[in-house]
């Protein structure tokens, strides 16, 4: 059992992956990713994902702190945790193609 964090609540279950918000001894409040791929080639894809976004810098985009995984699947991501709305929430508001520019826009500043 890993000692370096403790889960303080889950954020969202489902799909490939179970989504926790943690206390970690190193990053602090963090977001913790836990999985399992069925395949290699879905293993090789989120270690491609993973590559490409520590490659973001961005304070609209959560770093990532650490990934492992092992022989079998298992996987886990820690990323920065961003106290602030999710994206989803103000889906109904960009309803415009004006408004959707002016999102990208200030996510690439």
């Amino acid at each position: 059992m890993n000692t370096n964090y403790s889960i303080i609540k889950p954020l969202k279950n489902g799909g490939q992956k179970n989504v926790f918000l943690v206390q970690h001894k190193l990053y602090g409040k963090a977001v913790m990713k836990t999985g399992h791929c069925s395949s290699p080639i879905s293993l090789e894809r989120i270690k491609r994902e993973v590559s490409i976004l520590r490659g973001i810098d961005s304070n609209y985009f959560p770093k990532n702190y650490d990934f492992t995984y092992d022989k079998s699947g298992n996987f886990v991501i820690f990323e920065e945790y961003i106290d602030a709305k999710d994206l989803n929430e103000y889906k109904d508001y960009f309803t415009t193609e004006e408004k959707i520019l002016i999102l990208g826009l200030e996510l690439m500043i």
